[in-house]
């Protein structure tokens, strides 16, 4: 399933969310499987009020909501899939004539186009690319890639894009003076594999990871620690199972160590 690699927003609601409304992200595809819909369609009303209020020099916000279209599985299989995005965003087709396919979601969650191409082909693809929230180090995003498919020039690309990404999120964040910070890594959560053990992401960027190793709160100066809005009380089921269940999935799937060349 496209949801299993190439975004997981759970108890990262919060954060994905934001990031796809302050731009910095194109689209995102919630596990709608493990999060409800009214959760969901709460949070987008509340960020979209205050879109109408924020002021547009510290960041472009835009209000946002949930894409519905025809998406087909490379199997054949169509089913009807949800994506959160930004209103007039054109990057993102609106419409479900012909339904979309894995490869033109991959680019829309901003995928690196060979590798969005690779995974609709159904290429084995051993290894990821992963960002975390570093407060609650809660997965945000997983893009399948494989290094023994990608030429020396297109990995160069590649890894530029990777911290792009996570500097841009992290970017956003700090516009809205919101605390959140994100980090990636080519090896899997720090929890899990300390950073002085990721032998992936050093082999890869010669350093354990990108981004941020503490949330904003502790980078701001005294003045600047107050946000700019105050984000609503988390209401109803706790996720934090549906966080458990979800990341056993992608335990199963974590790359194997790149040996060095």
């Amino acid at each position: 399933m496209v949801g299993r690699y190439f975004i997981g927003d759970k108890l990262g609601l919060q954060e994905g969310g934001q990031v796809v409304w302050t731009g910095a992200r194109t689209a995102s595809l919630p596990q709608w499987d493990y999060c409800e819909k009214a959760r969901v369609d709460t949070f987008i009303r509340y960020l979209n009020k205050e879109s109408r209020r924020i002021q547009k020099h510290r960041c472009h916000v835009q209000e946002l909501f949930v894409l519905y279209r025809s998406h087909i599985y490379s199997s054949g299989e169509v089913v009807e899939q949800g994506t959160v995005v930004r209103c007039k965003n054109p990057r993102v087709r609106p419409t479900s004539d012909p339904p979309i396919n894995d490869a033109e979601i991959g680019r829309e969650l901003d995928m690196y186009p060979l590798n969005a191409d690779q995974f609709a082909s159904e290429h084995e693809l051993g290894d990821s690319f992963t960002i975390w929230e570093v407060g609650s180090d809660s997965l945000l995003y997983a893009e399948r890639w494989s290094r023994n498919l990608l030429s020396h020039t297109q990995l160069q690309v590649f890894l530029v894009h990777c911290e792009k990404r996570v500097a841009l999120w992290n970017e956003a964040m700090e516009k809205l003076r919101l605390p959140y910070r994100f980090y990636g890594t080519m090896d899997w959560k720090r929890s899990e594999i300390p950073w002085d053990e990721a032998a992936n992401t050093i082999s890869l960027f010669g350093k354990p990871y990108l981004g941020a190793d503490r949330r904003g709160e502790d980078y701001c100066r005294p003045a600047a620690k107050k946000t700019k809005f105050n984000l609503p009380p988390v209401k109803g089921a706790d996720f934090r199972s549906s966080h458990r269940k979800q990341t056993r999935l992608h335990r199963q799937d974590r790359p194997r160590p790149i040996q060095a060349r």
